[in-house]
């Protein structure tokens, strides 16, 4: 397919109205600030030009920028090699320049070509690819000592820096970047990084500063319904070698550790509801799909922990949820009534063929579903 060239002018573009013989064409937008709107029916490359560009859903590519360019996907930005600044959306294809260039990518799966150059790759969350001209037999690899960083050496001069990058593809071949690194370093291993609880966050109890240190459960699935395997944790504010009874809510916040299906997890807290805010002390969970949509949900059995300064007052009984799993994201969803909740048990209960739940109170106070 030849190019189509717009030459220099502020151009608006709109890529379904191309006719069918120009959909898989390269689109030059030349100079001047231009707007392209990406469509399902093309399957070429918006090259952007000079100027400050605004492209939507549409891949993108600055191959003939005069240096290198810097583009972050995640916050919609473009640096190119002219020194305009460019609006990204929807990127899910982008090439870099023939010079040193910084791709960062956003939480969708995206494809990345560095082309020459020195490039710094970062594709954020989802399941990324680079993709590297020749055989995979013309590169060597190496990792940084957290084996989370890949290297990559052209063996004429170019060295491109990798993170968050989970597949690399070649002329006719691909490899899983966890098959390499299993290769190269022969031993699996276990990320320690890539979170870190928030251990500057404290509350106040009678004047005394009480961190977020105190975790006693977990759960483990696929709750992001993107086949990986999931885990949620607790944090909330350790009481007891304080001697200060509380009785009320309990700060603390649930993290979700998204899993990357190579044994590395990133923090995927954004998906709970208030970032994973949860003013309640964790005892137990359970994993199920209770609204049978086909994604795991979990539901914990919470009390607002109080030293047993009080246990048998309802002062410490906490409101219990369920927290149902749906496109990505986790919903909380109030139970309406509250109890210390102790434990939990999943089954079909009523024999209706879906998955209910039992929470056990140490109070009189039940639940069942």
């Amino acid at each position: 397919m030849s190019d189509i060239n717009y030459g220099d002018g502020n151009d608006f573009i709109d890529l379904s109205l191309l006719p069918p013989d120009q959909r898989q064409s390269n689109v030059l937008a030349g100079g001047g600030n231009d707007t392209i709107v990406g469509a399902a029916s093309f399957t070429g490359i918006v090259i952007p030009g000079s100027g400050n560009d605004v492209i939507s859903n549409t891949s993108v590519a600055y191959f003939y920028d005069p240096a290198g360019v810097t583009v972050n996907l995640r916050g919609g930005t473009a640096t190119d090699g002219y020194g305009g600044h460019d609006s990204l959306s929807g990127v899910l294809s982008l090439h870099g320049s023939g010079w040193n260039d910084t791709l960062i990518g956003s939480d969708s799966s995206e494809w990345f070509a560095g082309n020459g150059g020195s490039d710094t790759i970062d594709g954020g969350g989802g399941d990324d690819a680079a993709y590297f001209s020749g055989t995979q037999g013309d590169y060597t690899f190496s990792f940084s000592t957290d084996r989370q960083t890949l290297f990559v050496n052209d063996g004429r001069g170019a060295l491109d820096t990798l993170t968050n990058i989970e597949n690399l593809q070649f002329d006719g071949t691909s490899t899983s970047v966890s098959s390499l690194r299993y290769a190269l370093i022969g031993t699996p291993y276990f990320r320690q990084n890539d979170w870190t609880l928030d251990s500057s966050l404290v509350s106040t109890i009678n004047g005394l500063n009480v961190p977020y240190t105190w975790s006693q459960a977990s759960a483990i699935g696929d709750f992001t319904g993107d086949g990986n395997l999931d885990v949620v944790i607790t944090a909330s504010e350790f009481v007891f070698p304080t001697g200060q009874p509380r009785n009320g809510p309990t700060p603390g916040r649930l993290y979700l550790l998204e899993g990357r299906g190579d044994g590395s997890f990133v923090n995927g807290s954004w998906r709970l509801p208030d970032n994973g805010l949860y003013d309640a002390f964790v005892r137990k969970f359970r994993v199920g799909d209770f609204n049978s949509d086909g994604t795991l949900d979990f539901v914990p059995a919470s009390n607002y922990e109080d030293g047993r300064a009080a246990a048998n007052s309802l002062s410490i009984a906490a409101p219990q949820y369920v927290f149902l799993s749906h496109a990505g994201k986790i919903d909380k969803v109030a139970l309406d009534f509250p109890t210390w909740g102790h434990g939990v048990a999943v089954g079909d209960y009523n024999s209706d063929g879906k998955t209910d739940f039992y929470l056990e109170p140490v109070m009189d106070l039940y639940f069942e579903l």
